[in-house]
């Protein structure tokens, strides 16, 4: 069994995010209302669980959980990956999964890459370099969806390889504004890579001219990112890397990783954290809302001929990563 028991006593997202995987690693791709309950009652009478609530039932802990289901249904949309029966008795994965459904299984799945409350440790997924430029895919599609344009995968090793002046002059020759230096100036980093700017997105406007709507991003898929905030480096990223004009267009930082939010005290509301992260970040991005805006990426890679969103044709990549380790997740969980 790759599963951990069910987390009665974790976070709502947790227990969602178990339950999940359960179904990618059921023969039959489903999990039945009533085996949750089966599954919480045979907890409930085992010595060593703990339950915080000794008063809470079978009934209130399923529809707790469903609860967060549905809100996942209301915010991903067409993006989320399982649906209900049409009895609703049980939760399955789709049939065919769209590209963004599989940006979505994703972040899931790397977003629980040890043994815990999910995952025994028979089986956790191979986190690596190429995983994690995986999620760079993932976040500059979101990103152009997130600004309705363009979207440059900037981040360190770029996808042509290229280095970063080259790189630098590249962006903003298309972004129009700004004069990108030709040397590293003194002090700055003589090996830089990228500087702590993972993606550079901009909307064009109608006139060509100046104001755009205008991302400076990082990306995050490790347990790190909270000390991967861009804000108040934005500045400090055009200062040293362009000569007069430097960019007029005032930049939005902004932060990409694939976890759920998570309240850091009972009773917090997420849109209370959200406020906190806001704040400390810029426009945040996470797993509930990066699968939609990649969605919107991709439409406008395939429709615009004008607009620049990288990484659009590396979709693939993700869809057969995921693939590979559902199959490993099925081969693992019944031995």
């Amino acid at each position: 069994m790759i599963l951990s028991p069910l987390p009665v006593g974790s976070t709502i997202d947790v227990i969602a995010d178990w339950l999940e995987f359960d179904i990618l690693c059921s023969n039959y791709g489903n999990t039945s209302v009533s085996d949750i309950a089966r599954n919480w009652d045979v907890l409930k009478n085992t010595e060593d669980t703990d339950f915080e609530n000794e008063e809470t039932t079978a009934d209130c802990f399923v529809e707790t959980l469903l609860v967060e289901i549905r809100n996942r249904m209301r915010i991903l949309g067409e993006s989320y990956p399982f649906d209900f029966s049409s009895t609703g008795e049980s939760l399955a994965l789709k049939e065919n999964l769209t590209d963004d459904c599989y940006i979505y299984l994703f972040c899931l799945i790397i977003s629980h890459v040890r043994e815990g409350e999910v995952l025994t440790g028979r089986y956790t997924p191979p986190i690596n370099n190429y995983v994690r430029d995986l999620f760079q895919i993932c976040a500059t599609l979101a990103a152009s969806g997130a600004i309705g344009g363009n979207a440059y995968s900037f981040g360190f090793p770029r996808p042509d390889h290229t280095k970063f002046l080259v790189a630098l002059h590249e962006v903003y020759s298309a972004f129009g504004e700004g004069l990108a230096v030709n040397a590293i100036p003194q002090g700055a980093p003589p090996a830089v890579k990228d500087d702590g700017i993972d993606i550079i997105a901009w909307a064009d406007r109608p006139d060509g001219m100046a104001g755009k709507i205008y991302m400076l991003g990082q990306v995050a898929s490790g347990e790190d990112w909270p000390n991967k905030s861009v804000k108040g480096k934005t500045e400090t990223f055009h200062n040293v890397w362009f000569s007069n004009p430097r960019p007029a267009s005032m930049p939005i930082p902004s932060m990409f990783m694939p976890f759920c939010i998570q309240c850091t005290s009972a009773g917090e509301a997420i849109k209370d954290r959200m406020l906190y992260l806001t704040h400390n970040f810029g426009c945040f991005y996470y797993r509930h809302v990066i699968p939609p805006l990649a969605r919107k990426g991709l439409k406008i890679a395939k429709d615009s001929r004008s607009t620049i969103v990288q990484r659009a044709n590396e979709i693939t990549k993700i869809i057969d990563w995921v693939n590979q380790q559902i199959t490993d997740m099925k081969a693992a969980h019944v031995h």
